[in-house]
């Protein structure tokens, strides 16, 4: 589970590319937005979380691990990139930002 902090450094380093659908604004993460926002303690048993593919995985202290992004062709988010989109602009709105 990735607290928000960690969560914006994660979507910093990885894109989407490698994940073999397109994640757009659409019926999918306004659903996982309403979630976030109406029910966020169910988040984790409705959503698959992410899938995410690194070439360097090293275990951390305190069940932490620091990832390694170098091959944005075959690294990054592979699977779960809806909820990668909608939890981006979860925090945005949540910080007042404008996510268009």
């Amino acid at each position: 589970m990735l607290d928000a902090r960690n969560f914006a450094k994660l979507i910093d380093a990885v894109g989407l590319t490698v994940n073999p659908r397109k994640s757009r604004v659409g019926k999918i993460t306004n659903a996982i937005q309403e979630t976030l926002e109406l029910s966020p303690e169910l988040f984790r048993f409705k959503s698959k979380g992410l899938l995410v593919s690194t070439s360097s995985c090293i275990e951390l202290e305190r069940n932490r691990f620091d990832l390694s992004f170098e091959e944005e062709q075959y690294e990054g988010v592979l699977d779960g990139g809806h909820n990668m989109l909608a939890i981006g602009l979860h925090l945005l709105l949540k910080l007042g930002e404008d996510p268009k």
